[in-house]
């Protein structure tokens, strides 16, 4: 019979004196397992937020472009798109929801934890432009744990996140298109952007 660790504490104080070594080493490796066991319960929210995007939002309190707290409450809608990772994903959707949003936060999360190297479009390169210095600069450094993972490469076309980058791109040239490849791509306001330069990506 498998014992817990607190049936063990009880049985092992029940042991008589004459097996007191034996005693000793069994509570050290009791110790050992507790220590072991509490290390566990302080590393399981980074361990979680490897895995899970909202335990990752949860654990670095991360924040939207404006400083204001990332929260469901009023976007309920939005709580499963972060955690879809279906091979191709389209929402349609009005203004204003938080989409861009969830679509800079997901990428961040999946370029430095799925080690995925991401394309993100937007219709044009002035679009894009406009896009990252608002936008993605503006989330960025709003959150320490983002000015962290891309402190090594910041550009308005590229975040690099651990070994892997994120490129920001337009849709009006082909050369955009041809310059980088990708693990996964992101097509922000893909109903104004170019049909035929958005398949080549």
């Amino acid at each position: 019979m498998k014992l817990t660790t607190l049936s063990r504490l009880l049985y092992i104080l029940n042991l008589d004196l004459n097996y007191q070594m034996v005693e000793c080493s069994v509570f050290r490796a009791i110790e050992k397992q507790l220590l072991m066991e509490q290390k566990l319960d302080e590393n399981l929210p980074s361990l979680l937020a490897e895995y899970d995007i909202h335990s990752w939002i949860k654990l670095h309190n991360l924040k939207n472009e404006v400083g204001q707290p990332i929260d469901f409450r009023n976007h309920l809608f939005l709580f499963d798109i972060y955690t879809d990772e279906s091979p191709k994903l389209v929402c349609y959707k009005s203004a204003q929801i938080g989409f861009s949003t969830m679509a800079i936060l997901k990428s961040l999360w999946l370029a430095k934890h799925k080690g995925l190297d991401i394309i993100y479009t937007m219709p044009s390169s002035s679009d894009m432009k406009d896009f990252v210095g608002g936008k993605v600069n503006r989330l960025i450094a709003q959150n320490p744990i983002l000015l962290d993972y891309v402190k090594d490469k910041d550009s308005i076309e590229q975040k690099q996140v651990g070994d892997n980058i994120v490129y920001y791109r337009g849709t009006w040239t082909e050369k955009a298109a041809i310059a980088v490849s990708s693990d996964l791509n992101i097509h922000d306001e893909e109903d104004r952007s170019r049909q035929e330069v958005i398949q080549q990506y």
